[in-house]
Order: C-alpha cells, then structure tokens, then sequence
C-alpha cells in the first residue's frame, strides 16, 4: 500500500499499541495507532535522524494516511486530538498500586510508563475518569470494591 497522494511514500510510521503478523495472509494488522504518517523510503538511518523527519512529515497534508486526495483529516488520529487529560495522574484502580510479591505495579509500569520522550507516541490505553475531577484516572475500575 500506498500514499494515495504520492505513491513513493510506500512506508507507514505509526505508533500503535498491538501489531499482530499473520503469516498465512502475508499481512500485519496494528489496533490502537496514533500519528500516522507516509514516508519514502529513506535507506539506512539513525533514530535522530528519523525523528526529527517524523516531526517535519507529520504537519504535510500529502503525508496523512487518507481515503482520497482531498479528505482533509488523517484516518490515523493525532495524538493531541484524543488526549482527554494531559498530565493526569493514572491509577491502576481505585487504592493506587499495591505493592505486593505479584509484581503488579512493575507490570502496570512497563505496560502505561511511556512518556512520549523523543517523539514518539506516550502509553494509549483505555481508562476510567470522572469529567468533574481530572487529578486521577483509573485503569482498572472495578466499583464493588
């Protein structure tokens, strides 16, 4: 596949959190993405690099991933456009993260800690928040407790 716009932007740069290779169909299927952008190819290159042409690329219209020429919106969202609360504490349920020999709190870490240094897409995940407090969210919620 291709950009509709350019077809030697032949190679998609998203951010997305579950890529799945299915042999079979010769094709990779990627949920929850955020700030997708076409590129040529661009041959060997250093991450520095990469990132500082994700960021140029990201604001040109003919880069978006689009159905048609003219839509005017990219199909893959842009992360500031779907950030309910920025700088939002996250809990992982309602007591915060407990410590205990279950190693749950590293997990919750490793799965919600990116930050989104080096342009680069911070941890998406589903989340439980209350539209009249925005100090917490909470990814676990489970209100019989």
């Amino acid at each position: 596949s291709a950009s509709v716009d350019n077809k030697n932007l032949n190679r998609l740069v998203a951010s997305c959190s579950k890529i799945t290779v299915n042999e079979e169909m010769g094709s990779i299927e990627a949920t929850d993405c955020l700030n997708g952008t076409w590129f040529e190819d661009l041959g060997p290159i250093n991450y520095n690099t990469l990132t500082k042409t994700y960021e140029e690329y990201r604001s040109d219209p003919g880069r978006w991933v689009k159905r048609r020429v003219d839509d005017d919106e990219n199909l893959i969202p842009w992360e500031q456009d779907i950030v309910i609360y920025n700088y939002t504490r996250i809990l992982k349920n309602q007591e915060g993260c407990v410590n205990t020999l279950s190693m749950e709190c590293m997990d919750f870490y490793h799965r919600y800690g990116r930050d989104g240094a080096n342009y680069t897409s911070r941890a998406v995940f589903d989340c439980y928040y209350n539209p009249d407090d925005d100090i917490n969210v909470i990814i676990d919620y489970q209100p019989d407790r």
